[in-house]
């Protein structure tokens, strides 16, 4: 046998390993057609859309979801197995890295409903252009099955040029009032959490969440769409995503030992996502608002010149800046030259030296952002916060460092476990 032939066949084997897992899932699909499957997708918010029309729907009926965010190529078939003929609805989140990945996922799913949050600069090392993700994200309504409903974003124009594509029916959610369901007052000020009002035709009702952000009511106002479309109420609604808590390190709110509240955002790093994360910190009541940033993902700025985007930034929004990134002492410099106090900024190499600093440095009061990209594992700085960290690793293949056996997380003895926000 041939090396390049033994090559190609080595690459090929997960997928060919994979196989039967998705031929099964593709009958299973088949056999279930008594349940409701609502497909969701978009560049940012999916999580959250999903596990709020999931809580929404539990309330009309027997409801099944995606576990987390397996949102992927395994992820997708392994939901499909999970359902029962006694699940009136099974609400599946699919995501993409690469161009193709949603038609395959359309296919396997054979959506009744199909949610379209956002369209965002995500995945740009294969989708290069909003185009391209639009493009991408469209394929999700290829194979969305007769009489189906596409709940779409009318204030992303990307979205809502998709609605020729939905052959069906097509039900808008947004803030203009000539969307079906509509948002509008929304306010979301550290301490407080998010609420808003929602409106559909003549009804109204004030929603309060657990989130922090208002770049979170596109997600709960879409969720909030497709669940009413299905037959929930306003009300229904309403309740239920009061309930609904934010998913790991997405604006999620934690007490550290020493008192300080940090809002873990550390799992999607894109740029577009920053700006609403800065918003948060802008627009935040505390002692002393602080960022802590390695990088962000998806942006064709050059590493310094986003650095000093992070300085700009910063400026308007927080008392402290402190740098996790070899390029650190530029962006510390930079931000001296541009008015910083020397004392307000910091900067770090890795991790371990920013916990050693951070451990004494945060008091009660003070709010912490943590942002960074995924394939800086700034989650790790979290984790040396609360305790030990054995994990080491400068690079590393794996998606999240919160249930990676490689972390070796052991907390203080003298620290309670990490404790959420109420």
């Amino acid at each position: 046998m041939g090396a390049g032939l033994l090559r190609k066949l080595r690459a090929a084997r997960p997928i060919i390993t994979h196989l039967p897992v998705v031929a099964l899932a593709f009958v299973w699909r088949t056999l279930m057609f008594r349940t409701t499957f609502i497909a969701v997708t978009g560049s940012l918010g999916k999580t959250t859309a999903k596990d709020s029309l999931a809580a929404i729907l539990s309330r009309v009926g027997p409801t099944l979801k995606t576990e987390g965010n397996t949102n992927g190529r395994r992820g997708v078939p392994s939901t499909i197995l999970k359902v029962r003929p006694w699940h009136r609805f099974a609400v599946i989140e699919a995501g993409t890295a690469q161009p193709g990945n949603l038609y395959r996922a359309s296919l396997l799913i054979r959506p009744d409903v199909v949610l379209i949050l956002k369209v965002a600069r995500v995945h740009s090392n294969y989708l290069k252009t909003l185009e391209a993700v639009a493009h991408e994200k469209a394929h999700m309504l290829r194979f969305m099955r007769r009489n189906g409903i596409a709940v779409l974003n009318a204030d992303d124009p990307h979205v809502a040029a998709m609605a020729p594509a939905a052959r069906d029916r097509v039900v808008w959610f947004g803030d203009s009032p000539d969307s079906h369901v509509s948002a509008s007052d929304a306010v979301s000020d550290w301490p407080e959490r998010l609420r808003f009002v929602a409106r559909r035709g003549q009804e109204s009702r004030l929603v309060t969440t657990n989130f922090v952000g208002a770049h979170f009511v596109n997600s709960l106002v879409g969720a909030m769409a497709a669940a009413i479309a299905l037959g929930a109420t306003l009300e229904q609604a309403a309740d239920a995503i009061a309930e609904v808590h934010p998913y790991q390190a997405r604006m999620q709110p934690v007490i550290l030992p020493n008192g300080a509240v940090m809002l873990r955002d550390d799992f999607n790093g894109c740029v577009d996502s920053f700006d609403a994360a800065m918003e948060v910190l802008r627009r935040a009541r505390a002692r002393r608002r602080i960022l802590i940033i390695s990088d962000c993902s998806d942006s064709k700025r050059t590493p310094r010149d986003r650095l000093k985007g992070f300085v700009r930034q910063a400026q308007g929004c927080a008392e402290c800046l402190v740098f996790v990134n070899e390029r650190g002492q530029f962006g510390r410099e930079y931000a001296i030259r541009s008015g910083m106090p020397p004392d307000s900024v910091h900067a770090f190499v890795d991790f371990q030296e920013a916990a050693g600093f951070l451990r004494t440095e945060l008091r009660p009061g003070d709010l912490a952002l943590l942002r960074g990209r995924m394939s800086d594992h700034i989650t790790r700085l979290y984790y040396a916060l609360n305790g030990d960290v054995a994990c080491r690793k400068v690079a590393c293949s794996k998606h999240s460092c919160d249930r990676c056996p490689e972390l070796g997380f052991r907390p203080f003895a003298e620290a309670p476990e990490p404790q959420h926000v109420a």
